[in-house]
């Protein structure tokens, strides 16, 4: 079992150059296809230009702040849920070693999507990246851990 951590979230440098570079490489495509004058290519480009362009302010304007906690649980701290909600099992949705984009959801409803970044806590990276894949398999993901020591029949 990974053991307990507590994990800062912020924002972070490092999900912003990732951000922006996404959107450089959108722009870059949206200039290349209006110049070659291909038919379909300036719509996709378009599409692709207003999703990173969404990405990229969603990003700097909606700073996410807490912590996120693992003790054999999750549980997400900030400013809106002082004492804690205890939150399903998160899911990966990036992971690039020194960088995770991760989805929480608690009982609620409510959802976060954060950058988790390794230079925040370098000393507890590794202990939150043990504690991630220790969730369960996705189609157990809503039910809560079981307990150490259960077994089944």
């Amino acid at each position: 079992m990974a053991p307990p951590v507590v994990y800062p979230v912020g924002r972070s440098a490092r999900a912003t150059v990732l951000v922006a570079f996404l959107w450089i490489v959108a722009l870059a495509l949206y200039v290349a296809w209006s110049l070659a004058g291909a038919d379909a290519g300036p719509e996709w480009a378009w599409a692709i230009l207003a999703g990173a362009t969404a990405a990229l302010v969603w990003h700097w304007a909606r700073p996410t702040r807490g912590q996120i906690e693992w003790d054999g649980g999750w549980l997400w701290r900030s400013s809106a849920y002082p004492q804690g909600t205890p939150l399903h099992w998160p899911e990966v949705v990036l992971d690039a070693q020194q960088l995770m984009l991760v989805r929480l959801r608690n009982a609620d409803g409510a959802i976060w999507t954060l950058w988790l970044d390794a230079s925040t806590q370098p000393q507890y990276w590794l202990d939150l990246r043990r504690a991630l894949p220790a969730t369960p398999r996705p189609a157990d993901r809503d039910e809560p851990p079981k307990t150490m020591g259960a077994t089944g029949s």
